[in-house]
């Protein structure tokens, strides 16, 4: 029942017409009057994050119809780290004025590839392009091609602490050789940048391309590797200090996709087991 509320809610967000803040407004109504007529908490409230999960996505997907007008001059911040391109030269995701924008650096900013997520920068760009439709599914409104790259400002405390211990990472994985210290990367962090064609492709011949990248597993490592020093905690700090936790892994491995699955699963396991429930 709560998974069909979820997804009813879902469809209402993506395609009514209705202004956003009315919408939502009448939906909660609506939970609370089915809560009051009986109907279980937890199906009223699958109900209300439905719509709501589904209109902050539609107006995320609206943003992206209409590009930046160029050129643009100011401060960018990266969202993610630098990735080579094909031919030289740098592309990341930033952030400008409040909207994603994909950035190429040519060849001449070799600067652009010791720089982390959350470092922000100075940039005139002069030619600015539509986002494809692909890049509109990872909210990206457009790509500009930077022309001049100015001073660089560092990143917030949190990301800072994410950044100085993948730096750590590679620190000690020198030693290992240009080709193992990529691997550990990508095993780890889930940072391929560095690994070659070649290599990827070995891996995958031999049926394991999925270890190149972080997944739920190492969600697992973390929490183990954590458990002696949690378990000697009371539940009243053991579980925020476990989500904290949690979100500071998947600010680490940038948000990737199977480690968000598999933190908001580990979050909901160390919730019951803090209310005394199985999961």
């Amino acid at each position: 029942m709560g998974a069909v509320a979820l997804a009813v809610g879902a469809v209402v967000g993506a395609f009514a017409p209705t202004p956003p803040g009315l919408l939502g407004g009448a939906i909660v109504m609506a939970a609370v009057a089915l809560r009051i007529a009986g109907l279980r908490w937890w199906v009223s409230a699958a109900l209300v994050v439905g719509v709501l999960t589904s209109m902050t996505a539609d107006a995320a997907w609206r943003a992206t119809e209409d590009p930046p007008q160029g050129p643009i001059e100011g401060v960018v911040r990266l969202v993610g780290d630098p990735t080579p391109m094909d031919g030289g030269g740098w592309r990341v995701e930033v952030r400008h004025e409040g909207r994603r924008l994909d950035a190429e650096f040519g060849g001449a900013h070799l600067e652009v590839g010791d720089l982390l997520a959350g470092t922000t920068i100075q940039v005139t760009a002069g030619s600015v392009r539509p986002a494809r439709r692909w890049q509109r599914f990872r909210h990206v409104a457009g790509t500009i091609e930077v022309d001049h790259l100015g001073a660089t400002g560092p990143a917030g405390r949190i990301y800072r602490a994410a950044n100085g211990l993948r730096r750590l990472l590679w620190k000690g994985s020198a030693p290992l050789g240009e080709r193992e210290a990529s691997l550990l990367a990508g095993l780890v962090l889930g940072d391929d940048r560095a690994q070659s064609a070649s290599t990827a492709d070995d891996f995958r011949a031999a049926g394991l391309g999925h270890l190149l990248a972080v997944s739920g597993q190492n969600v697992a490592f973390v929490l183990a590797a954590a458990a002696p020093g949690l378990g000697r905690l009371r539940y009243r700090w053991r579980l925020p200090l476990t989500l904290l936790l949690l979100g500071f892994f998947a600010i680490v491995t940038r948000f990737e996709p199977s480690v968000l699955r598999a933190t908001v699963m580990a979050g909901g396991r160390a919730l019951a087991a803090a209310r005394g429930r199985q999961a």
